[in-house]
């Protein structure tokens, strides 16, 4: 989507000085796009006020404080732009709702991050944040958190006490046990844990009856786990480069499957199990 201008002049006198202000600070033009790219530098309106900002591959020293002007912000990103720290202006932005600040060198988030009280979804991936604040348990509406890539080495306890979690995302991180508490986690629609240490799954696993998706490639699972086959609306399951000798023949009964992935062994170990599942509308990669 090409930028446009037609918008762009009835941003109130504050908005449009806060806008250069952040221009001169980055040293380039934050064009205005009707719809654009994550990838992209830019601005968005919404009821004639700016309603999304995103700064993309830039190499920042500081943020002017003044953006804490664009009251009206629903969505902020910072992407790959090398911030060791998060400003504190960014939590004045009540109104926020999509904070996004992947592919940084941050190593914590402020305690304050709890003033973003309608935060619903925090993208903080790829970078060094090796535990969450406590004062997230402050945030009700928070519904996604993508925290992959960070180096916990442990599943966040944290989450267990946001009622509303739908979707996370702890890929790359060195887990080694997903614990029971788990199981309070009954909103959870979509679970990201490939690329970990994980051996076995909690008993607590079958209580997560929302579950769709559920990504838990390149662990150390030996045994398929029991507890999937709980899962009844599961539609999308990623097993691939586990040490699983043989898939079982409940498989053939988890019947909202729609996508299966898997390696090649895991497939030869059970070729015709798996050839049945694909019968079945499931649309099975092997990789």
């Amino acid at each position: 989507m090409q930028p446009t201008n037609k918008i762009a002049d009835i941003l109130d006198s504050q908005e449009k000085e806060i806008l250069e202000t952040i221009e001169r600070a980055i040293g380039q033009k934050i064009p205005q796009f009707e719809n654009f790219a994550f990838q992209k530098t830019g601005f968005a309106m919404r009821l004639g006020h700016v309603g999304r900002l995103c700064i993309y591959d830039l190499a920042l020293d500081s943020i002017p404080d003044c953006i804490s002007g664009l009251t009206e912000l629903r969505q902020l990103s910072f992407v790959n732009c090398q911030l060791s720290t998060v400003p504190s202006s960014i939590f004045q932005l009540k109104k926020v709702e999509h904070l996004y600040l992947p592919n940084n060198t941050l190593v914590e988030i402020p305690e304050t991050i709890d003033q973003l009280s309608a935060l619903k979804i925090l993208g903080i991936y790829n970078n060094s944040i090796s535990k969450l604040p406590k004062s997230i348990l402050n945030l009700p509406n928070l519904e996604e958190l993508d925290y992959a890539n960070n180096g916990i080495g442990s599943f966040p306890v944290e989450i267990y006490r946001l009622p509303k979690m739908k979707r996370v995302n702890l890929s790359k991180n060195g887990i080694k046990n997903i614990p029971e508490e788990i199981a309070v986690l009954v909103k959870l629609e979509d679970i990201q844990l490939d690329v970990n240490e994980i051996d076995t799954l909690p008993a607590g696993f079958t209580k997560l009856r929302n579950l769709q998706s559920l990504n838990l490639g390149r662990n150390r699972l030996s045994v398929f786990p029991d507890q999937l086959l709980s899962l009844e609306r599961l539609t999308r399951l990623q097993l691939y480069f586990n040490p699983i000798n043989l898939m079982p023949d409940e498989m053939s009964g988890m019947k909202e499957l729609r996508d299966l992935k898997i390696d090649k062994d895991q497939y030869e170990a059970k070729r015709d199990l798996i050839d049945g599942i694909e019968k079945n509308n499931v649309h099975v990669l092997k990789v």
